[in-house]
């Protein structure tokens, strides 16, 4: 019998093993069932985003490739408005990625001075959009290259599956760390016009653009409650 036992005792460890570790992915690191029909939902809402709001037409920009590489995105939308009155122009950017995780680190202070441009300034603060509150980082970068001189404003903030919004990456970076709610993943939203712009115009494209994308939103912050 102890000789028996002695044998059986390497597998039955074994198999203790492989059983905590099955119990672990299942758990921990497989998506839960109702995760893709969540994504889907989004994307299908994502397609309605509409072209035309107001006074703005919009036509979809492209989105380099290796974007696509580094986010492993569930969609982008690359959009530029332009006002039909003064010939203004504003892009709407949204990036929604399955797994939550894979947004952590792509936001303006790493994006955009990776591709040559300088921070100069940074606020935290709020705009009103479809009868909401939203907070937001209001970001300012400049470029002295002879191909691409000026400023960019950015109002930016996120959008998370336990319907939070948030307006920077420690929210995305919480979500990412729960193990159920990663995986329904995060979405990053950016209104970004020229410097010439002022705080007043702002307010309004940003209000009119967000507010027309609403239904869109509105898919992405269900989540795990859908």
């Amino acid at each position: 019998m102890l000789r028996l036992l002695r044998t059986a005792a390497p597998v039955a460890l074994t198999l203790l093993v492989l059983g905590v570790a099955l119990v672990h992915k299942v758990a921990f690191q497989l998506p839960p069932a109702d995760a893709a029909s969540h994504h889907a939902r989004v994307r299908e809402a994502a397609s309605r985003v509409p072209y035309n709001v107001g006074r703005w037409l919009g036509c979809d920009t492209d989105v380099p490739p290796a974007a696509f590489t580094l986010l492993r995105p569930n969609f982008i939308l690359s959009r530029q408005y332009q006002d039909v009155r003064t010939g203004q122009t504003a892009t709407l950017l949204i990036v929604h990625c399955e797994d939550a995780r894979d947004l952590i680190g792509h936001y303006p202070p790493i994006c955009y001075v990776a591709h040559g441009w300088s921070k100069k300034g940074a606020v935290a603060t709020e705009r009103r959009a479809a009868d909401q509150t939203i907070p937001i980082t209001d970001y300012r970068f400049s470029s002295t290259r002879l191909d691409r001189s000026g400023e960019l404003l950015i109002d930016n903030f996120m959008v998370l599956p336990d319907g939070r919004l948030c307006r920077d990456m420690a929210g995305v970076e919480a979500i990412a760390q729960d193990h159920r709610q990663k995986f329904y993943g995060a979405a990053q939203v950016q209104i970004v016009t020229d410097g010439s712009w002022c705080d007043a115009d702002r307010a309004e494209v940003f209000r009119e653009l967000i507010a027309a994308a609403q239904p869109l939103f509105d898919a992405l912050r269900r989540g795990k409650k859908s």
